[in-house]
């Protein structure tokens, strides 16, 4: 049974239709990745999967359930979590803030603490970093910042939007082995490229 399932789902805004008749699935331990150009719609989908966009026919299934209707804020509290293209950290605080801000809704501290030195295990980066303001990493790092913050929320999906973007080869290739053990892990990912060599080729992976 899938954890995740799109089910012909249409899409759009205003008069403009983004999506048509999509379908998808993730299962447990899954990695699904969505190609196609700027502007195929690839980023309304996963809006649609998150509860940012209301897609307007089909229907989004998630660990048995019709979640198409509940909002971003719902969507979250049952464990689907967006990074969004961009790297949208808070630039004004550390990148240890940055991360506790992801797990903002958990409760178990000490192991929120634990999976801080797991993210600093990951992005070994963030770990000598831990002090200072995110603004003042470069953009790749701030990548991978937005990334570890996602993970702390202990999403049982992680809906990742173009994550190589910005990133140099090295840090392709790094993101690329880390992303692998998340899904082994911590989490099944959806994630959407423009990048069709980057970053999915060699991941044990579903491309649509």
């Amino acid at each position: 049974m899938s954890l995740l399932s799109v089910e012909h789902v249409d899409t759009g805004y205003g008069p403009v239709a983004v999506n048509r008749d999509v379908s998808l699935a993730v299962g447990q331990n899954g990695i699904v990745t969505i190609l196609g150009p700027n502007g195929a719609g690839k980023t309304t989908l996963l809006r649609s999967i998150a509860g940012l966009v209301k897609p307007r026919r089909g229907a989004v299934t998630f660990d048995g359930r019709d979640v198409t209707a509940l909002h971003a804020d719902e969507k979250a509290t049952l464990g689907i979590v967006m990074v969004p293209e961009g790297r949208h950290v808070f630039a004004d605080m550390s990148v240890r803030e940055n991360l506790l801000l992801g797990a903002y809704t958990r409760k178990d501290r000490d192991a929120v603490e634990a999976d801080i030195a797991l993210m600093e295990n990951y992005f070994t980066i963030l770990a000598k970093k831990r002090g200072a303001r995110a603004g003042t990493l470069s953009g790749g790092q701030q990548q991978m910042l937005a990334i570890a913050r996602g993970l702390m929320a202990r999403p049982r999906i992680l809906l990742l939007e173009e994550p190589s973007l910005g990133l140099s080869p090295l840090l392709v290739s790094e993101l690329q082995g880390i992303i692998i053990d998340v899904r082994e892990s911590l989490a099944p990912l959806c994630c959407s490229s423009s990048r069709t060599p980057d970053l999915h080729s060699r991941w044990p992976s579903k491309a649509i």
